[in-house]
């Protein structure tokens, strides 16, 4: 079963290339409008036509070699890899060499994580933040590395597909960021929903970069960094489990 969406989405994408290039064009001109280059769009565009029927494999390569082409780029860092491991995300994580660091923004400003055709997964945090992540901002950083495990729990062609979606309603009002009490288990919870509230509960308290939560919205963090008698400790197990 694990195996239908690829398959789906090899068979539609070669009946429907066309529409691959057009929508791989949308994206890069999309990211030149919003970001100034088309780096950002190229990777998206690389994301989401990889495994889409042969032509659309092709748009995707050509997509990934011309973001990598206008990025920095370099692989996860053993010191990286074992803090993340110890903080928040155990054996949840990839090993270092499948998780590549670029100095990309998406849309807004804002860091985003993306698989590509080479089996890496890219995590693009900006030029701010591409040297040093732990020092510069290690939240946001945790934020994209439990992506990064999404993308390994669930498959490439599933989260692209889900992260697609989650960015349109996203831009459409509904905040897919936003979570609350009580507690449900990790898989009932949104790509975005997933990222924050663990991101969260290692740091003690929520909010995004550049957008804090007021005290009276706690949503049951406790202020206490990585707190085990949390409620959302029970979270941070499921992920340790693989239930994403």
């Amino acid at each position: 079963m694990s195996r239908l969406p690829a398959v789906a989405a090899w068979v539609a994408g070669t009946a429907l290339h066309p529409a691959g290039l057009l929508l791989g064009a949308g994206l890069v001109a999309g990211s030149v409008l919003g970001t100034g280059t088309p780096a950002a769009g190229a990777q998206v565009a690389g994301g989401l036509l990889w495994g889409a029927g042969p032509q659309n494999s092709l748009l995707a390569l050509a997509a990934s070699a011309w973001a990598s082409a206008g990025a920095r780029e370099r692989t996860l860092t053993p010191d990286e890899e074992t803090w993340a491991r110890r903080e928040l995300l155990g054996d949840a994580l990839p090993p270092r060499a499948r998780v590549v660091v670029t100095d990309v923004l998406g849309a807004g400003g804002r860091p985003f994580t993306m698989p590509r055709w080479d089996g890496t997964t890219t995590v693009n945090l900006g030029p701010d933040l591409f040297a040093d992540p732990v020092s510069a901002d290690p939240h946001t950083f945790l934020h994209e590395l439990v992506h990064v495990c999404q993308v390994r729990a669930r498959g490439t062609r599933a989260f692209t597909t889900r992260a697609a979606l989650t960015q349109v309603r996203h831009s459409t009002g509904r905040d897919a960021y936003a979570y609350d009490l009580p507690v449900r288990p990790l898989a009932a919870y949104g790509l975005e929903q997933q990222a924050q509230l663990l991101a969260d509960w290692w740091r003690g308290s929520p909010g995004r970069r550049g957008r804090p939560v007021p005290r009276a919205g706690l949503r049951g963090h406790t202020r206490r960094p990585r707190d085990p008698a949390g409620p959302w400790a029970a979270c941070v197990a499921d992920l340790h489990a693989g239930r994403l």
